[in-house]
């Protein structure tokens, strides 16, 4: 601001010094010249403040939309709570219309595939495949696990056993580094037949998605 106050002093007396010229050479006809000069250096001076107060202006300050405190499940996004209750529920009426006997198993799909690291839908829509949701079971064994020959005491230990050996099994390590990979899964799944079955899963699984806009 001191170089803006000494420019505005310097215009000031640039001025007077005019004004006083003027007086003395005015019937010289030289007058004119020093008056040229001034405002020469009277736009200089303008030029300069101008050019002062673009380069000191405060940058300006933007306020992100979004708060540094912002963590998920707060301002209008679900919880984890809120999100099982909605898987749950979508497993359980999707299953309902299915007419499967597995509606009642909502939560253990949740818990298990949750616990192991899968989608539970991934799991519902194998189930499906396998033993039409439950309807076409071999001993609880909804999933056809080693070919039926499995069986088990309930769909719950069912769901629990096929979700840890997904999750485990190192047969399947190379599908758990990409997990949305069904084609991937289906080779080893069920290598028979793995373009029709995961055409198959994929096909459920999306039909599970859709249903989270119809509950």
């Amino acid at each position: 601001m001191n170089k803006f106050k000494n420019t505005k002093k310097l215009v000031k007396k640039l001025e007077v010094g005019t004004n006083q010229f003027e007086k003395k050479y005015k019937s010289t006809g030289m007058h004119w010249i020093f008056k040229l000069l001034i405002i020469m250096l009277s736009t200089f001076g303008i030029i300069y403040i101008l050019c002062y107060i673009y380069e000191h202006e405060p940058e300006p300050t933007f306020i992100s939309p979004v708060s540094e405190n912002y963590t998920p499940g707060n301002s209008g996004h679900s919880t984890a709570s809120e999100r099982k209750a909605t898987t749950e529920t979508v497993i359980r009426k999707y299953l309902e219309k299915k007419g499967s006997p597995l509606a009642m198993e909502a939560t253990t799909f949740y818990e298990e595939a949750t616990r192991n690291g899968i989608d539970p839908y991934l799991l519902v829509s194998i189930a499906g495949k396998e033993s039409s949701w439950g309807k076409k079971h071999c001993g609880f064994n909804v999933f056809g696990w080693n070919r039926c020959k499995t069986q088990f005491e309930s769909f719950s230990e069912a769901i629990a056993t096929v979700a840890g050996k997904l999750a485990t099994l190192p047969a399947y390590s190379e599908w758990r580094q990409e997990k949305t990979n069904i084609e991937l899964l289906a080779l080893t799944y069920n290598p028979d037949t793995p373009k029709e079955w995961s055409r198959n899963i994929k096909r459920f699984i999306e039909e599970l998605k859709e249903f989270e806009f119809k509950i």
